[in-house]
């Protein structure tokens, strides 16, 4: 990931170099469900796709998440509502990025002494 939003190759992520990288991964992550959820492959949800996504898992997530956070009510969580979000689950005692304990390994990069593939 560094290496392809550290556009100032200081060896870091400024601040707007996060914002286009958290950005870039939300583009992604919203593609994959539009596809997912678009079964006819035309581009657009149709009123029986949009019922399948906002009955999904997915969707209901959303819901509550906007009924929550969206305070100005245009539908879309900005990046300060996103924010405050974040703030909320971070003193609700989520970690950031929150999605519970991570399995057993640890899930970050393995142990220099550990040579099995993780």
């Amino acid at each position: 990931m560094l290496e392809k939003f550290d556009s100032d190759g200081d060896g870091k992520l400024s601040p707007s170099e996060r914002k286009t990288a958290r950005e870039s991964r939300r583009t992604g992550h919203q593609s994959r469900m539009h596809e997912k959820f678009d079964t006819d492959g035309d581009g657009v949800l149709s009123a029986e796709e949009q019922k399948a996504f906002d009955e999904s898992d997915f969707g209901k997530h959303r819901a509550k998440m906007l009924e929550e956070f969206d305070a100005d009510g245009d539908g879309e969580i900005s990046d300060d509502e996103r924010q405050a979000a974040r703030a909320a689950h971070q003193k609700r005692g989520g970690r950031r990025g929150g999605h519970g304990e991570r399995p057993p390994g640890g899930g970050g990069p393995p142990d220099a002494g550990d040579p099995s593939p993780r």
